[in-house]
């Protein structure tokens, strides 16, 4: 299968080299440094105590422009639209595209180019850390789930078993509105606490009222989530929210990573769309509007 992976950030990188032994793999970027160390050195992959090396062919955005039968999205959410228009080459009625971003609206700004039963939503458990440009760490290996929005599971099983066959942990679902919330919901506690408190992972658990304020997040989150008809248990999201703070232990997230570096952050698609989604609910969310505003705020003053 010849296969585009947009974004080659951790995420991007690690499909990339593990469907690259079974598949013909494009890689994606837009900064010509990564590229063309990607080109000269392949990509490494450290797991299991091991590191493996990957030959990936990469290209700039909008270079290659003949149709695949599979792009995986890896871009951040908020550079999706602009990805897909730049890459739109790739695409064409027979293109499955898979968002394995976070945040909401993903899918919208994919259906410009690309029938929704073409486009496959997945949420992985995998905790990745990107060591440098072209070198992933494997901190934990967990499922990949895969679903449709328009309930044709024909593209949804056709991935799964591109995977399978790659070696990833795989589940189809058709309850893929839960997962992209639980997804949605972990990524709005971890990335922007971290952002605004200058703290690792796992500090957001073992500071106890940094905790309060993520259970504060959560609580909320699940109420929403609920009029959006997601059903979501909150003690059930900060148990697996505590053990991905733990999992995740030393490392830092993107967001924090976008703050240090003065660069625009997610927090519109994360914080950003519970609130908005909240408004639309009549649901209150002051821990989120909270948090919305202080990202927000610390961006306008780089």
């Amino acid at each position: 299968m010849k296969i585009a992976v947009i974004g080659i950030g951790a995420m991007g990188s690690y499909y990339a080299a593990k469907l690259s032994r079974d598949n013909e793999v494009l890689a994606f970027e837009h900064f010509e440094n990564k590229i063309e160390k990607v080109n000269k050195e392949g990509i490494n992959l450290i797991e299991d105590d091991s590191t493996k090396n990957y030959k990936v062919k990469c290209f700039k955005d909008g270079e290659y422009n003949l149709p695949v039968n599979l792009i995986l999205c890896c871009v951040k959410s908020t550079q999706t639209l602009n990805a897909i228009e730049q890459n739109k080459g790739l695409i064409d009625e027979n293109t499955i595209v898979i968002t394995m971003q976070n945040g909401l609206g993903n899918v919208k700004d994919i259906s410009r180019y690309v029938d929704e039963s073409n486009i496959v939503v997945g949420s992985s458990k995998l905790n990745l850390a990107l060591q440098d440009e072209n070198t992933v760490k494997v901190l934990g290996n967990g499922l990949t789930y895969v679903g449709s929005v328009t309930n044709d599971m024909k593209d949804v099983l056709i991935v799964k078993t591109v995977f399978d066959k790659a070696g990833f942990k795989c589940e189809a679902t058709k309850d893929i509105n839960n997962l992209v919330w639980d997804k949605l919901i972990l990524n709005s506690v971890t990335n922007p606490l971290c952002a605004l408190f200058k703290c690792k992972i796992r500090v957001i658990y073992e500071n106890k009222n940094i905790w309060n304020i993520a259970e504060g997040l959560v609580e909320e989150a699940c109420q929403v989530a609920k009029s959006a008809n997601a059903v979501l248990n909150k003690d059930d999201v900060l148990e697996e929210l505590r053990k991905k703070v733990y999992d995740m232990g030393q490392g830092y997230p993107s967001m924090y990573q976008d703050i240090k570096n003065n660069r625009i952050t997610e927090i519109e698609r994360l914080n950003g769309a519970i609130v908005n989604i909240a408004y639309k609910n009549k649901v209150n969310v002051p821990y989120n509007e909270f948090i919305l505003n202080a990202i927000k705020a610390i961006e306008k003053l780089y």
